[in-house]
């Protein structure tokens, strides 16, 4: 189940980033987020960019920061993750954690402010399959968040 979720360009237009995971296992959504560029004009993939820490679930949304750096936001069973790169780095330079999975993200235009969607239940489940049953032998609702982070100047 591996392969592109979503995809962004750079304002200039000259590089596409595909983000999305290598799949690990055939029959869940489980692999290694990550992010492609691909030089627009010449059609070739450039250096795949990955998260430093363990992490299994894809890239869901993408954004392209006006200081030029690439904002990723990832969906898991253990939670969410947002990752930040410079073009051409291979692994990130930052990333925030999150109990509960995103679903997107949006980058305000002025670049200091970011909103993300999340699910999950208030009793720490973070999303996918295997989640407990209440005492009524039912499955509890998720609920939705909007997840609102203020950048720093870098």
């Amino acid at each position: 189940q591996g392969g592109v979720r979503v995809m962004t360009f750079d304002p200039a237009g000259k590089t596409l980033y595909c983000g999305g995971f290598q799949g690990t296992n055939a029959n869940q959504a489980q692999g290694i987020p990550t992010v492609v560029p691909f030089d627009w004009q010449r059609g070739k993939a450039q250096i795949p960019m990955t998260p430093q820490g363990e992490y299994l679930g894809p890239v869901i949304d993408l954004a392209y920061h006006p200081a030029g750096y690439v904002i990723g936001a990832g969906s898991s069973e253990r939670g969410g993750a947002i990752w930040f790169w410079k073009p051409g780095q291979v692994k990130d330079s930052h990333a925030i954690k999150n109990r509960h999975s995103f679903r997107g993200l949006s980058l305000h235009g002025e670049g200091l402010h970011l909103a993300a969607a999340a699910f999950g239940d208030d009793g720490g489940q973070a999303g996918g399959n295997g989640r407990k049953l209440n005492p009524k032998g039912e499955y509890p609702d998720f609920a939705g968040s909007i997840v609102l982070y203020t950048l720093g100047p870098k």
